[in-house]
């Protein structure tokens, strides 16, 4: 019978390559703690789980070792490892940045919103400074149902391209009236950007302002004539709103502007309708 190694279930076989103080039993607990961190880096965040919690089997009080065992854990896709990790440096450093940090994350991550809502007001009083708070709030708000306040959160945040994640964000969401005017922001900062244009088009077209929307697929068409989904938008909207010559007029441009852009010939079909529709309408 071979001698019992009391490695613990988490230990590698012997003879792994790379696994250094992991195999030592005589490891000491920082040795253990710096063989976590050189593996995590390496980007080998299983083989630094086994050798971060090795050492808090080692020594149970050791708040770094746990820390590791969090970050390394998180990074491994182990939510509930990470949570508990975290959890026990916060038990013994209440004000942690890190462990408020990762312990919010890893609780927002398994559906535990309304408990990482708790944890990041311990933060955000311990820490206001922090920035990360506003996006790891935003990402809590959406897990809670709350897509105004993250987009809110989202484009408070200043970075670039924020409001055109905001409205991406409200789109997704149904929220087309609020998603047009985060949209609109980001298009008033970038006027030339034809694909913002095209996202605020198509929102309001959704929320029902069909002259808003054909004024800003317009707009985007004349952008980018070779994209052949401000057109099709276009002609959509100007059919919605009984103008048959102007959606017409959209889709022959689309025709013209993107070879290949009717391989069904549906389109073709579709303006020959609307001709005869046109020219059949009473005065």
């Amino acid at each position: 019978r071979a001698p019992s190694t009391a490695m613990g279930a988490d230990a590698p076989p012997a003879g792994t390559p790379g696994t250094g103080p992991i195999m030592d039993a005589n490891s000491s607990v920082d040795a253990l703690v710096e063989e976590a961190e050189r593996l995590l880096a390496e980007g080998k965040a299983d083989d630094a789980v086994v050798a971060a919690r090795r050492a808090t089997l080692r020594d149970a009080d050791n708040l770094d070792a746990h820390l590791i065992l969090g970050r390394a854990a998180a990074t491994a896709g182990r939510f509930q490892t990470s949570e508990a990790a975290y959890g026990r440096v916060v038990a013994g450093r209440p004000t942690d940045a890190e462990a408020l940090y990762g312990l919010a994350l890893a609780q927002v991550t398994q559906d535990k919103a309304q408990t990482a809502l708790s944890t990041l007001a311990r933060l955000k009083k311990a820490h206001p400074a922090d920035k990360r708070i506003d996006a790891l709030e935003a990402r809590i708000r959406v897990a809670n149902g709350d897509t105004v306040g993250a987009a809110a959160l989202i484009e408070k945040s200043g970075a670039e391209g924020a409001a055109d994640q905001a409205g991406a964000l409200l789109a997704g969401s149904g929220k087309y009236a609020d998603a047009a005017e985060a949209f609109r922001r980001a298009a008033d900062a970038k006027p030339d950007d034809a694909n913002l244009q095209l996202k605020l088009g198509t929102a309001l077209a959704f929320g029902g302002k069909l002259g808003d929307a054909e004024a800003a697929l317009a707009r985007a068409s004349q952008l980018a004539p070779t994209d052949a989904r401000a057109w099709k938008q276009l002609g959509n909207v100007r059919e919605r709103q009984g103008d048959r010559a102007g959606a017409a007029a959209a889709y022959e441009a689309l025709l013209k502007n993107v070879p290949g852009g009717d391989p069904s010939g549906k389109l073709k079909a579709r303006i020959a309708a609307l001709r005869e529709d046109g020219a059949a309408a009473p005065e």
